[in-house]
């Protein structure tokens, strides 16, 4: 027998299991004291926000291939706007997606996002709705950096 083997015989059962009734505690970043993250968020629909994001955007370009990476993106910031909504109260799915046509409104309202000014190297940009719900970029659509006045 080699050592492999003896070691893989002296294995015990002593491991406590892992279950799924753990409560998740979220420690927020600005130092508030942590909370339990009991409530219920409604899952998300991906497919409405992308019909959400062709119609209030029609000049942006077209969602044609929905990847897993477009999905856990989409995914990601839809559980944070839920999260966020459901601090003041218990929400819904309908709440979530009147936020989402609420954001695209405002994505509506930006110059550069829509391609119609240059940016500084004199090209003209144009979002799409990955580059629009990469987490970097969706902070700052949210913090209003691409709304000149």
């Amino acid at each position: 027998m080699n050592p492999k083997q003896q070691n893989c015989q002296n294995v015990t059962n002593n491991h406590k299991p892992i279950t799924n009734n753990q409560h998740i505690f979220i420690s927020p970043p600005d130092g508030e004291p942590e909370q339990k993250a009991d409530k219920k968020l409604p899952g998300c629909d991906h497919k409405s926000v992308v019909e959400l994001y062709h119609q209030l955007l029609p000049t942006m370009r077209r969602v044609e291939v929905w990847n897993d990476t477009r999905a856990g993106y989409l995914r990601q910031r839809w559980r944070e706007v839920a999260v966020e909504l459901s601090e003041t109260k218990e929400i819904t799915h309908a709440d979530v997606l009147t936020w989402w046509e609420e954001f695209f409104k405002h994505v509506s309202k930006s110059k550069f996002l829509t391609g119609k000014i240059n940016d500084k190297s004199g090209r003209t940009f144009v979002a799409d709705l990955e580059w629009i719900i990469k987490p970097s970029n969706f902070a700052k659509i949210v913090e209003g950096k691409y709304h000149v006045a």
